[in-house]
């Protein structure tokens, strides 16, 4: 009871206001504050755990991988395969009106408006029309998405798009209207830097189903969240919701089995080739010096993830060959100033970005200089090609290499930060090559991969089913929870 007493007090002089959980409840914790609570805007593993909250699109991807309709009843395609012709459920937002196909095509349409802040309007370029009205290249009229009447939507492509149909579970295709919702939950209240509150949606076409009534979401220092979590306040710990602190790993072991998943993402390092980094030689010494093994097995603190599944590949192992820059320091350029090695500012970030430091000093000619910052600046210095190096994550949003080699296609595309592009890479993609263009990137390292993602999670004993998808959601309306 004393104990209780004291986390409550320090919360309260946190600025963060804890209540206990109720039976039907469950608690977790987010290390990262939610901007908004638009899915168009918005993309990075943590907003869109609570967007699956929130919103249904058409389809999700279910923990195997599968396709699930959601709003979605049945969908026709051409011959041709470029015009689908979707017929949507009767289902309703949370103030009880109609979802309709008219709904959807508003929504699409206004992420394609030029002004629109959204970072993966990319994702519907497939659509036509709709790249060259972002592009203020053509008008949002000329778009093809449609609604025909109440339940049908129409969409026609620029050309077959074989993972069109996974795109639509992105969180961009949600349907969004002001105040309401058409997920399993509502908001009930949110607090900046405090907390969020959802409470479960009366008309949520599948509501049944949904167990759990009440979500609540904490922003707290991850070491308060742990000691709530020891004290069994919080059900749910670690990633993708927030980053434990890692000497704090094995007294967690001790108590809880983690819950372990790769996931179809990566963290990686970006390079701007408009300045030093141009220098191919350059950027191979970076990843020359990298011990991605050691990053795993000692920061990430999980046993595997240094090989990409996706890639199926283990070269990343091997890439640790110092030796081989030795004979070329001479050929490497000198820069007078530090290199600037920006993150996002998470504890696992800054330790990677700390190794990183350490390693590139040791054995190259260089200073580094770090410098972590939010997710919103972050974003903001790589689209203006302001940094040098920057640590970043890629999540995928269908479930084949192509989505994250389409990202390099060309210098121009919303993914790449770069700046790089190469008219052989081009060729291989055009000819689905795909072979051809992962080697092409290794040679050329426009990037380079550290690890795959693999989510650590613990829960109380009393939580079942909780799924995970390949592309990050943990399906939280899936859970149950057994009385103490």
């Amino acid at each position: 009871m004393i104990l209780r007493l004291i986390l409550v007090f320090s919360f309260l002089l946190h600025g963060c206001t804890f209540e206990r959980k109720e039976q039907n409840s469950i608690t977790l914790n987010i290390d990262q504050e939610i901007v908004t609570l638009d899915p168009r805007i918005e993309s990075d593993l943590v907003s869109n755990q609570i967007y699956n909250l929130l919103y249904r699109s058409l389809v999700k991807i279910d923990s195997k991988g599968n396709l699930e309709n959601e709003t979605l009843q049945s969908f026709q395609l051409s011959r041709d395969k470029k015009t689908y012709r979707f017929k949507l459920k009767k289902t309703f937002f949370s103030d009880g009106s109609l979802l309709t196909a008219k709904d959807f095509e508003n929504s699409w349409k206004k992420v394609l408006s030029p002004e629109f802040p959204s970072h993966e309007a990319y994702l519907l370029f497939s659509i036509k029309g709709a790249k060259q009205a972002k592009l203020q290249q053509g008008s949002i009229e000329e778009v093809h998405i449609k609604s025909i009447d109440d339940f049908t939507l129409e969409v026609r492509l620029e050309k077959e798009d074989p993972h069109f149909l996974e795109k639509l579970a992105s969180p961009i295709f949600s349907p969004v209207k002001p105040g309401v919702f058409n997920g399993p939950y509502i908001l009930k209240s949110w607090k900046l830097r405090d907390h969020l509150v959802l409470t479960k949606n009366p008309y949520f076409y599948d509501q049944k189903n949904v167990s759990i009534h009440q979500i609540k979401i904490y922003f707290m220092q991850n070491s308060s969240a742990l000691q709530l979590f020891l004290n069994q306040e919080v059900d749910l710990i670690g990633f993708p919701f927030s980053a434990l602190p890692l000497s704090s790993l094995s007294k967690i072991d001790e108590k809880y089995t983690a819950i372990t998943k790769k996931i179809f993402g990566a963290k990686l390092l970006s390079f701007n080739h408009d300045g030093l980094f141009k220098d191919k030689l350059m950027r191979k010494a970076l990843s020359y010096t990298i011990n991605r093994k050691e990053i795993v097995q000692k920061i990430t603190q999980t046993t595997e993830g240094y090989d990409l599944d996706f890639f199926k590949s283990t070269e990343l192992l091997e890439k640790y060959h110092p030796e081989k820059i030795r004979n070329t320091l001479d050929l490497l350029p000198s820069p007078q100033d530090p290199i600037t090695l920006l993150y996002h500012d998470e504890e696992v970030n800054h330790l990677i970005a700390q190794q990183l430091k350490e390693g590139w000093e040791k054995l190259l000619p260089i200073k580094v200089k770090l410098q972590k910052m939010e997710l919103s600046q972050l974003r903001e210095r790589l689209k203006k090609k302001d940094y040098d190096v920057c640590l970043i994550s890629w999540i995928g949003e269908y479930f084949c290499i192509e989505d994250f080699l389409e990202r390099l296609s060309d210098k121009n595309h919303f993914k790449n930060d770069t700046g790089w592009e190469s008219n052989i890479y081009q060729s291989s993609l055009a000819s689905k090559d795909y072979t051809k263009a992962i080697s092409i990137i290794n040679e050329e390292e426009p990037i380079v991969f550290l690890h795959q993602y693999t989510f650590k999670m613990y829960h109380q004993p009393n939580l079942q089913n909780i799924e995970i998808s390949p592309n990050g959601i943990v399906y939280l309306e899936n859970v149950t929870k057994r009385s103490p």
